[in-house]
């Protein structure tokens, strides 16, 4: 693939699908601001865990692969908590496989 920021495109597609099959999520909904000098990162709200700042705020400049990954786990949570068990449905192995072999990279 030619495109660098490949996986953050493909991320924002798979939550577009979501939203269109009608499982929408608002990152907002859900962090909190958290300064850390110049920089604002996002967490979950009683939680530490960080959510990658272009899940939140859209801004698809200069995304880290780091984040990127991040954000891919994050929605495949999201797919597996929202989507797959409540309607008693596997988790898809193909979206798993996927996910693991982005860590050889």
């Amino acid at each position: 693939l030619k495109d660098e920021e490949w996986l953050s495109k493909f991320v924002n597609w798979e939550l577009n699908f979501y939203k269109l099959i009608g499982y929408d999520i608002d990152f907002n909904d859900y962090v909190e601001e958290v300064s850390e000098g110049n920089k604002i990162n996002y967490k979950l709200k009683n939680s530490d865990k960080i959510i990658p700042n272009f899940l939140v705020n859209k801004d698809e400049e200069h995304i880290s692969f780091e984040d990127t990954f991040n954000a891919l786990k994050i929605v495949g949570d999201f797919l597996d908590k929202t989507i797959v068990k409540p309607n008693n449905l596997n988790f898809p192995k193909t979206r798993f496989n996927f996910q693991n072999s982005l860590k050889l990279i």
